[in-house]
């Protein structure tokens, strides 16, 4: 899995519509703590959905970042424990994972991104978009009745990643994913909210702020004893000196700052 770090991250989304803000949640991570992710999964001899969970349930924190598309629908769960609570299946596997962390009050955080791009593929019924030359963009657009001043949107995208952006608007599963956000929603439970992205920088910026996030509810849970240091295995020498520090300066705050800020996510 990488380099270990003092927390493991597990982070939970489709692949298809997200990988470059997984791509570069990834990278922003490693270092100070140890994220977890199938792009870093070794291939096993037990099934993706098996090998998913078993990391999640080691994980300490999870972060969920729901798109435009539900992902692979689990048909026939072989997994099933009391941990799904009253879970009938036929979900995908992201949706799994929410409902397993969350029954398991794991500390989580959950992203819902609005992609702009999206919305507009799925007013096009046929794509025949062969370059991103700005003269090609403004005539695809103009073909599908669409205003010119949404070219911007295009910008940083190839013609087949456009095209796999349009494909994923005639998702079967788009009812399955509204009730999976109406599910999110009515939780309450460390929602973040709607994260538009009308660029592909946008992305980097949302990695930017769940890094923020991230490092602010470190310090909370910690204090409400949702985290605990002093349980994970092989660290010995390590949370002794953090826990010696926590002691003389009788301040978590100062404890985390102090030693977490040694790594560069918490700079």
């Amino acid at each position: 899995m990488g380099k270990k770090g003092i927390l493991k991250v597990f982070i939970s989304s489709t692949y298809r519509d997200l990988k470059d803000v997984r791509r570069l949640l990834l990278q922003g991570v490693e270092g100070a703590l140890e994220a977890v992710a199938m792009e870093k999964f070794v291939p096993v001899d037990k099934s993706p959905h098996d090998e998913a969970i078993q990391h999640l349930e080691k994980s300490d924190i999870c972060i969920f970042i729901i798109g435009d598309y539900y992902g692979t629908v689990i048909e026939d769960c072989t997994i099933r424990t009391d941990a799904c609570g009253d879970c009938k299946g036929g979900i995908s596997y992201t949706h799994c994972e929410y409902r397993r962390a969350k029954n398991a009050e794991k500390p989580h955080m959950v992203y819902i991104v609005e992609n702009e791009i999206s919305d507009i593929l799925s007013k096009i019924e046929k794509f025949d978009l062969e370059s991103t030359e700005q003269n090609d963009i403004l005539e695809f657009l103009r073909r599908n009745n669409i205003s010119c001043s949404k070219a911007r949107l295009f910008s940083g995208y190839t013609p087949q990643e456009i095209k796999e952006r349009w494909k994923m608007t005639e998702d079967k599963n788009k009812e399955k994913l509204d009730k999976f956000k109406e599910e999110i929603s009515k939780s309450g439970l460390e929602l973040y909210g709607s994260v538009n992205i009308s660029k592909e920088e946008d992305y980097y910026s949302l990695c930017q702020i769940i890094k923020k996030h991230l490092k602010e509810n470190i310090i909370r849970w910690y204090q409400e004893g949702r985290i605990k240091f002093a349980e994970f295995a092989g660290r010995r020498e390590e949370l002794q000196e953090l826990n010696d520090k926590l002691h003389e300066k009788n301040s978590y705050v100062w404890w985390v700052q102090e030693v977490l800020g040694r790594h560069h996510l918490f700079k």
